[in-house]
Parts: structure tokens; sequence; C-alpha cells
């Protein structure tokens, strides 16, 4: 039998106030400016076909690793999830070790299109970070406008063993 995975799904709960959800408000964000949840996806996976669903981190923040996971592990569709670690930080690797026992962590994604400096990704504590997910063989998710992409070559040839998601 064949799976079917949607490999990238974001949920949110506008009730948890720790996360910040401004995009939600943007213009033509209307219809979705309301909590989205596993269980509003469910119903919906099965219409068009869909078995498992990979949840993508939307926030910089550790926390959302947690609540991620919990629902991943409350929710059996859910068959990984897109996290967050501070790239930047000396305790990048303190951070990942706290998600990397969970078979359902399954990479690392950072909103670089959000980031003022278009050079982000490639600063040199930011390669520092990565090649700590080199390291651990953990896949890290490129998030690029047309701007960065160039970028996408730079990290690949620093860091040829690191899996990355395009």
């Amino acid at each position: 039998m064949t799976i079917r995975v949607d490999a990238h799904q974001h949920f949110w709960d506008l009730n948890r106030t720790e996360f910040e959800y401004g995009w939600l408000g943007a213009e033509g964000n209307e219809a979705i400016n309301r909590s989205f949840m596993p269980s509003d996806l469910v119903s919906r996976m099965s219409q068009v076909g869909i078995d498992k669903t990979v949840f993508v981190q939307t926030q910089h923040d550790i926390r959302e690793n947690t609540w991620a996971l919990e629902l991943a592990n409350e929710n059996p569709f859910i068959a990984g999830v897109v996290g967050w670690v501070d790239l930047a930080s000396d305790v990048c690797e303190e951070q990942l070790a706290q998600f990397a026992d969970d078979p359902k962590f399954v990479g690392i994604r950072h909103i670089t299109q959000d980031e003022p400096d278009v050079d982000f990704i490639v600063r040199d504590e930011i390669i520092t970070g990565l090649k700590v997910l080199e390291k651990h063989n953990i896949p890290f998710d490129l998030l690029f406008y047309v701007q960065h992409v160039h970028h996408a070559k730079t990290v690949a040839s620093l860091l040829p063993n690191l899996p990355l998601v395009i």
C-alpha cells in the first residue's frame, strides 16, 4: 500500500499566548485567522487521500517543538515534526538534544525570509549551528525568497553531509 504524506503542515492555537501568530492577521489570511488543530485536518485528509502529515514550525521558539511533538504523539497521523533551534546560539546542540530521541522529530527549519539580513543563512554563527545539525544528521529545511536562493549552493558546498530540504 502506498502511503501519501503531506510533507508541510502547520497547526496553530490562538489560545496559546506564548506564541506570536501575527502573520494570521495579514491581508489575505482572513480565512485562516482562527485556531487550526489536528482535529480540523483529519477529516480533510481522508477526503483527498492523504494518510500522514508533517508538522512544520511557524515559531522561532523552542517551546513550539515541545507542543508540536505532544500533538504528534497524540495524533498518529502526524508522522513527524520539523522544529526550530537557535542556530546562532551556543546552546544549539543542547536544544537539539532535548528532542533528538523522539522518533517524530525529523528536522529543523528557520524562517530565513523574515530575517532583515539577506545573508543571514551564511553568517558564521549560523553555519556553526548548521554544522551541529550536520554532525547529528538532522535535516535542515531551507526556507528562502528568491533573493536568498543563491545561498542554497553555498550552504550545500560548506556542509556537504547536511541533508537539505528545499
